[in-house]
C-alpha cells in the first residue's frame, strides 16, 4: 500500500492574530482503489479547520491495470491540493466575502508554498490548534500521518505558560 503526504503554508494570514493557513493533503492507494483527504487550518476562529476526503476506483469502464498505471500519489495529492485550495476560497468567501475579495480577487496573489512539517509542528507547540490537531488525527483514514502522530500527541502534552 502506497501513502504520502505533503503541507502546504498560505502567503498570507487570513486572521491577523491567526497562523498561516496550512494545508495538509494525504493520499493512499491500494490495486484498484485509492483516497484523499485535506485538512486546513485556517487560522480563523471558525472555521478552525476544514476537512474533505475523496475516493477513487476503477468503475465500470477503467481497468486495474490502467488505474494502477494512471493514479500514483503525487497526482492523487495534486488533485487533492486544487479541491483544498477551492475548499479554502470558499469557505473564506461565505465567511467574510470582503477579505475574501482582498485577498483573491483585487489583484493580490495568494500563494501556497510546499513546507516540510515544521508550520504543523509549531502550530502544535503554539498550542493554538489543540482541538482541530486531535480532530485530524481522529478522521484521518491514512496510514500517512502516522509518523507525525506521536510527535504531535506529545507536545500537545507540553506545558506551555507565559513568563512574565
Amino acid at each position: 500500500m502506497a501513502h504520502g503526504y505533503k503541507i502546504y503554508q498560505g502567503s498570507k494570514r487570513l486572521n491577523p492574530k491567526g497562523n498561516l493557513p496550512l494545508i495538509i493533503v494525504v493520499a493512499q492507494k491500494q490495486v484498484g482503489q485509492a483516497f484523499t483527504e485535506h485538512f486546513i487550518f485556517t487560522g480563523l476562529e471558525k472555521p478552525a479547520l476544514l476537512f474533505q476526503a475523496t475516493g477513487y476506483g476503477t468503475g465500470r469502464n477503467v481497468s486495474q491495470d490502467e488505474f494502477d498505471q494512471l493514479v500514483n500519489i503525487d497526482n492523487l495529492i495534486g488533485a487533492q491540493l486544487e479541491s483544498a485550495k477551492a475548499h479554502l476560497e470558499n469557505s473564506l468567501f461565505e465567511a467574510d466575502g470582503s477579505l475574501h475579495g482582498q485577498l483573491f480577487l483585487d489583484g493580490q496573489k495568494f500563494k501556497y508554498e510546499m513546507v516540510d512539517d515544521q508550520p504543523l509542528i509549531h502550530l502544535a507547540m503554539s498550542k493554538k490548534c489543540k482541538s482541530e490537531i486531535a480532530e485530524m488525527l481522529a478522521k484521518t483514514q491514512s496510514q500517512a500521518l502516522e509518523p507525525l502522530e506521536k510527535a504531535l500527541q506529545i507536545l500537545s502534552r507540553i506545558e506551555v505558560k507565559p513568563l512574565v
